[in-house]
Parts: C-alpha cells; structure tokens; sequence
C-alpha cells in the first residue's frame, strides 16, 4: 500500500509527538535518547499566531484539521485531529474538534 507524502507527514509528526509526550516527565528534560525531533515545518507554520488549543489546518494535500498543541519541549505545532496515542496510553489523547 503506498501513502501519499502528505500523509506520511502528518503520521510521522504525529507519532513523534506522541512518542515525545510519552518519554518524558511533565516539566522535566529530554529522555535518554537525546531531544525529541521537531514537529515538521508545516505543522508549525499552520500555529503561527495561534494559541495553544487553537483549530488549526496544515497546509497539505488532502489539508489535515487539528489542533494547536506543544508538548514540552516542542515548538507549538498542528497535531491532527485523529493522531495516535502511544502505545501504552500514555501522553494527551488526541486532539478533538
């Protein structure tokens, strides 16, 4: 099955702010495998000007709804609406409108 590279985008972001929100304590530093990455570029652009919590839409093809979010450590970012949690529950749960 082939995934559009918009697509692929969005599930990597999501998945790595996920895994980020779920490595780490609330307030403390980055776990033992170095800072989490940063959201991708058109998540972050799609918050600019935005609070946290905000509705939000990247601007990709098919564009995706979220909302504005910032795990710590993470630049606000547009997290969609139907991003996964982490495996073991752990972290915010998704985002919804």
């Amino acid at each position: 099955m082939r995934f559009p590279g918009s697509m692929i985008l969005i599930i990597s972001c999501a998945m790595a702010l996920a895994a980020a929100a779920a490595a780490q304590p609330a307030g403390g530093p980055p776990g033992p495998g170095g800072p989490p990455p940063k959201p991708p570029k058109e998540a972050q652009d799609a918050c600019i000007g935005k609070a946290a919590k905000a509705v939000c839409t990247v601007k990709v093809k098919p564009p995706v709804a979220g909302k504005c979010l910032a795990p710590p450590g993470l630049p606000l970012a547009c997290i969609p609406n139907d991003a996964p949690r982490p495996p073991d529950g752990a972290g915010p749960p998704p985002p919804r409108s």
